[in-house]
């Protein structure tokens, strides 16, 4: 059920991406930000993505690919693979895909011979932290993050594989 993300991929990647994070950060980020989203920019987005050198978009496919994850280099910290994005569809969140898909990156960082694992989350995005954190992630530091011109406080959290 889970398998890299394609090229073939991006037009579900980009539309889960976009309604994910126009449900999730309502009211959390600012609506001018979200009603500028859309699943074209986010195809371009999610294209260079799976395109760089290193970089991965695992899916989560049954019938269609129902959520996604993005891992990286981190480029803090050595050893270290990144979590930069976990999306799930509204109509299959609650069902244990995220947290199957952050298996998966485990299992990837230890194929990269990583130490750790890193992941950064919108403060105000308790779902996601009390996820992260119920995974055994430990808090590492707060940091701001311009989503375009829009400051939001951000935490950095950490798996010691």
């Amino acid at each position: 059920m889970v398998r890299k993300g394609e090229i073939g991929d991006i037009s579900k990647i980009a539309e889960i991406f976009c309604q994910d994070i126009k449900e999730t950060y309502k009211g959390i980020l600012p609506k001018d930000y979200l009603d500028h989203m859309t699943v074209e920019k986010s195809k371009s987005t999610w294209m260079s993505f799976i395109e760089k050198k290193g970089n991965l978009c695992l899916t989560w496919d049954e019938y269609d690919i129902l959520g996604f994850a993005g891992v990286k280099e981190d480029e803090e910290r050595k050893r270290c693979t990144m979590l930069s994005s976990l999306y799930v569809a509204k109509d299959a969140q609650g069902k244990g895909i995220g947290k199957r898909l952050i298996e998966e990156v485990f299992r990837e960082a230890r194929r990269r011979e990583s130490e750790f694992v890193s992941v950064s989350v919108v403060m105000e995005n308790e779902r996601a932290k009390n996820m992260y954190e119920g995974l055994g992630a430990k808090y590492e530091r707060s940091y701001i993050y311009y989503f375009g011109v829009h400051p939001v406080q951000c935490g950095r959290y950490i798996w010691r594989l």
